[in-house]
């Protein structure tokens, strides 16, 4: 498990950080098979999804990050010759935010506007000048997928961030 050098004491209104230890694995559509591999993985283009506790991300056209116990071999049979997958999990570390904070905290160094996020919504972006993925499963979770190499000076800029009210993990 990846030390955060955050409290762990749960407290009220703070935002609270979960670092999720599962697979991680990207997957990419063969030319011109984009859609039907979407399809495949019960997604639209540019939008998320979590079924049966896997999230599928959608980070370019063509291109999602499969997160949660997935099996690797049962769905490279399930897209066949459509797809090639790659496993990330020493690349991301993937981070759950909760708590009423989260949109607060975010905005203050995001490149796009986290306020108008929704359910479903996924963004490739920066975060106080790191790379993220992002995406909303529900209206008060937010998941990031955090380059494993600054995944420690982003959890640096989140307690900072947060100020006074700061932040817990687990």
């Amino acid at each position: 498990m990846l030390e955060t050098g955050l409290e762990t004491a749960p407290k009220a209104g703070l935002l609270h950080v979960e670092i999720r230890d599962e697979a991680i694995l990207l997957v990419m559509a063969a030319a011109n098979a984009a859609q039907i591999v979407a399809a495949q993985l019960g997604l639209r283009v540019a939008r998320a999804s979590r079924i049966d506790g896997v999230d599928r991300v959608a980070i370019a056209p063509g291109k999602w990050l499969i997160l949660g116990g997935i099996d690797q071999t049962a769905l490279a049979r399930q897209l066949g010759e459509g797809a090639s997958i790659l496993d990330m999990d020493s690349a991301y570390v993937c981070l759950s935010l909760t708590g009423g904070g989260w949109r607060r905290v975010l905005a203050s160094g995001a490149a796009i506007d986290v306020e108008r996020l929704a359910p479903g919504d996924a963004a490739v972006t920066a975060i106080a000048g790191i790379n993220v993925v992002l995406w909303l499963t529900d209206a008060d979770r937010l998941e990031l997928a955090v380059t494993r190499s600054y995944y420690r000076s982003f959890l640096a800029w989140l307690k900072e961030t947060a100020g006074p009210d700061g932040i817990d993990a687990t």
